[in-house]
């Protein structure tokens, strides 16, 4: 595999994303990882919201923590479509079992079945799906604080849908009129929802080009309201001041008849071009659904948690 650091400022899982390339490092520049922990204590059922108005049951977070010790880093972890943060346990273990302190939220982001109702009262789940998951970035730094983790270093990590939607969120941050939730209550309401760096594997980045595929329903009824979910059309509305760095993974084999390889290189391309600190890289052999199924992919794990000890590591 090769691997380049694309020198511009530096540098959730159902359909997310990374490049091949080469950032020329001896290594000297990679922060060092903390011992493994022993013991990986589960919390289930953490509440980000008061009260949830919105369709299916109220979503809630797992944390994992790295057992004994404090100032560890924080990752959110985003599931991928048709999924729940569950779903995300092995991946969860493996970077809590890295020192991290990790957060699994459950979302709704059934996408799939919706009919025009929905759509004209607003409810369909990417109408508010940014701001639900602006309040678990904003609920887990607020919770992470009273469990020793580093509010300071928090990457939002996505799978598949997950790292569509959270690169959106990563981008667009604090926006009130795309993370505010018109409804429902949010356990934490201030802070921020803008992460340290961003993560995403095989994510399907570019929504014009899957949006008449996978979502034909919606893009019938509300094409506008679904293609400002998707990352790109907010890449370059952004200030160059304080961007974040995105690390984008893929494999190079299809799923489903989708290349989340070329999604990479296109979103890629538009963040490069709006002057946002990118890295990407393809694996050979990686198929979609292995960063979430065991054994994993390791060194997609090691290369988060390098990202979030140090996240503006090159």
């Amino acid at each position: 595999m090769t691997r380049r650091w694309i020198p511009l400022l530096i540098v959730g899982l159902s359909w997310g994303s990374f490049a091949g390339c080469d950032n020329g490092s001896d290594g000297s520049d990679v922060a060092e990882l903390p011992a493994a922990p022993t013991t990986i204590l589960v919390e289930r059922g953490i509440r980000y919201f008061d009260v949830y108005e919105g369709r299916g049951g109220e979503p809630t977070m797992f944390r994992f923590t790295p057992g004994d010790g404090a100032n560890w880093p924080i990752v959110v972890l985003l599931h991928g479509g048709r999924q729940t943060g569950g779903s995300m346990e092995g991946a969860a273990r493996a970077l809590a079992e890295r020192g991290l302190l990790v957060y699994a939220p459950t979302y709704n982001i059934d996408l799939w079945r919706v009919g025009s109702e929905m759509v004209e009262s607003g409810q369909w789940a990417g109408e508010v799906l940014l701001g639900d998951l602006a309040c678990a970035i904003r609920a887990a730094r607020h919770d992470a604080a009273t469990q020793g983790g580093d509010t300071d270093r928090l990457v939002l990590a996505g799978y598949s849908m997950g790292a569509a939607f959270g690169a959106t969120v990563a981008i667009v941050g604090d926006d009130p009129e795309l993370t505010t939730r018109a409804s429902g209550g949010c356990v934490v309401q201030e802070g921020s929802a803008v992460p340290s760096a961003f993560y995403g594997w095989e994510g399907p980045y570019d929504w014009d080009e899957i949006a008449e595929g996978v979502f034909p329903r919606l893009v019938e009824l509300a094409p506008d309201a679904i293609r400002a979910r998707g990352p790109l059309p907010h890449v370059a509305t952004r200030s160059p001041d304080g961007l974040i760095p995105f690390h984008l993974q893929s494999g190079d084999q299809l799923y489903r008849s989708v290349s989340h390889a070329d999604h990479l290189r296109a979103f890629e391309s538009a963040l490069t071009a709006a002057g946002w600190p990118v890295w990407s890289e393809i694996l050979p052999g990686r198929v979609h659904t292995d960063f979430m199924t065991s054994p994993g992919i390791p060194e997609s794990y090691d290369l988060i948690a390098q990202i979030a000890n140090d996240p503006t590591a090159r």
